[in-house]
């Protein structure tokens, strides 16, 4: 029994026989690992009158005094035992004690205390040794996924926090403050970024001792660090995807579109690259700050080389989707532009065409036979049959048709020529008309196939001299002579 006067108020504390003094801790009893508990004191209601509170926050230190109604209390750091060893993990009540004062030398019982101690861990160490630093644990984190772009209030549960506990959260685009904290629970709001990774964030807990309103035990500075918790940070899945890969022939035209996701876009933007060493690559973007848009089918050499190139020029296009924040997403497809044309083009005599018309003037000479007098109205009709197989859009188009014109002109002037037939025939006599006019008939044949049989032969010729007129025309690649004729 201790007795203390306030004010000349008598006030008694009873507590039992064998209370242990343990340097303001508590004895949880031998091989037991003792941590400062929170207590809470309660103030009774005592005649008919009002209920006061005072939450007294840990066990230790320097004496707390209080007052309720005008009177002070005091509660002096000697706490009682009992002995639980050995002891599980787990938390343990203790006494109650009670608290009286003095009015009109009345006693009445107003307060009561209710102590718990804590074990944290079991082991060696005998009762009546000095209270261990407490190391913090984490038991639980919730909510414990945490959505780019949110600012959430975050609850951390678990134990030897004590009284100044430090929260540490570690994680990109994670940034968090402390609301509160006590032994057992800590209150933080936690930002995630709405540019943040998904991954996880680091959670730990350091102890600093108590430093409560009422019960003081600094502890030296930093203490303890609990086992790192994690919370799963769920990156903003923003992005874009792009339309699929196109193969266009040169001339012809591609369309490519971007659908973004996870978020409104800002801004669209194209753009196009090409691997070096090839010759004036070139895409145009009909619609260059969309979300869809056409291109050109632009061909270009790579390698850079009149006879080498390759017949497929490859480019990577870019759809650039910026959303707010600053990210942005980027996907590629790529555009492949062929000269799909190995013959650019052909021109030749439309041979079924071919024929003979009109006829020549004839006569019977003195001797009673009949002879030609005149070529009159003979007229060789050999038309010429010209394809272009490169389509009109493609920049070789007008290469390839100033070569086959070329072909065409000089077919028509130097074969099936009517002079030349004319020619062959002009000396044929016969004793009868009709016997004329049926050797100029098989002449006629003869002189069809002679023509196109010399035409042949002289193709080679002929191929050399209109690549001698389209080789300078731009570009010049892909159908150049480059020494075959």
């Amino acid at each position: 029994m201790k007795l203390m006067t306030y004010l000349g108020i008598a006030l008694t504390f009873s507590l039992p026989a064998k209370a242990v003094y343990i340097d303001g801790g508590i004895e949880c009893g031998s091989g037991a690992v003792a941590a400062d508990t929170i207590t809470q004191l309660d103030f009774w209601e005592v005649w008919g009158g009002w209920i006061a509170s005072l939450s007294a926050v840990g066990i230790g230190g320097p004496s707390v005094s209080a007052s309720a109604w005008g009177y002070a209390f005091e509660l002096e750091p000697a706490v009682a035992a009992t002995s639980i060893s050995p002891a599980p993990v787990g938390t343990y009540q203790f006494f109650g004690y009670h608290f009286v004062y003095s009015e009109l030398w009345n006693w009445w019982p107003v307060a009561q205390v209710t102590m718990s101690c804590e074990v944290q861990s079991t082991g060696g160490g005998g009762g009546g040794g000095g209270v261990n630093h407490p190391t913090p644990m984490i038991t639980s984190v919730s909510p414990d996924v945490w959505p780019a772009g949110e600012s959430l209030l975050v609850n951390i549960h678990g134990t030897g926090f004590v009284t100044d506990p430090e929260l540490i959260i570690n994680g990109t685009g994670v940034s968090a403050y402390m609301n509160y904290g006590s032994d057992t629970h800590i209150s933080a709001q936690v930002n995630i970024s709405p540019n943040a990774p998904s991954g996880y964030a680091s959670i730990q807990v350091t102890s600093h001792g108590y430093n409560g309103m009422a019960f003081q035990q600094p502890q030296g500075g930093g203490g303890p660090t609990s086992p790192t918790a994690t919370a799963q940070v769920q990156g903003l899945q923003r992005g874009a995807t792009i339309s699929s890969n196109q193969y266009v022939s040169d001339g012809g035209q591609a369309t490519f579109s971007v659908t973004p996701f996870g978020d409104a876009p800002s801004s669209f933007a194209w753009s196009f690259s090409a691997p070096a060493g090839g010759d004036n690559p070139n895409v145009v973007f009909s619609n260059p700050a969309g979300s869809m848009t056409s291109t050109n089918a632009h061909w270009y050499a790579n390698p850079n080389d009149s006879c080498t190139a390759s017949r497929q020029a490859a480019y990577t296009i870019q759809a650039t989707v910026a959303f707010p924040g600053g990210f942005t997403a980027s996907p590629t497809a790529a555009l492949f532009v062929d000269v799909p044309w190995n013959i650019g083009g052909e021109t030749d005599f439309d041979i079924p065409q071919i024929r003979i018309v009109g006829g020549v003037t004839t006569a019977q000479d003195g001797n009673g036979d009949w002879r030609i007098t005149g070529q009159g109205n003979l007229n060789v009709v050999a038309p010429i049959k010209m394809d272009i197989y490169v389509s009109p859009a493609s920049q070789f188009y007008g290469k390839v048709l100033t070569h086959e014109q070329k072909h065409a002109s000089d077919l028509t002037a130097g074969y099936l020529r009517t002079g030349d037939f004319y020619a062959q025939i002009a000396n044929f006599k016969d004793a009868t008309q009709l016997g004329l006019f049926t050797q100029i008939g098989i002449a006629g044949g003869t002189f069809i196939n002679s023509e196109l049989s010399r035409s042949s032969a002289d193709r080679a010729t002929l191929e050399r001299n209109a690549y001698a007129v389209s080789d300078s025309i731009p570009p010049q690649y892909m159908y150049q002579n480059c020494g075959r004729f």
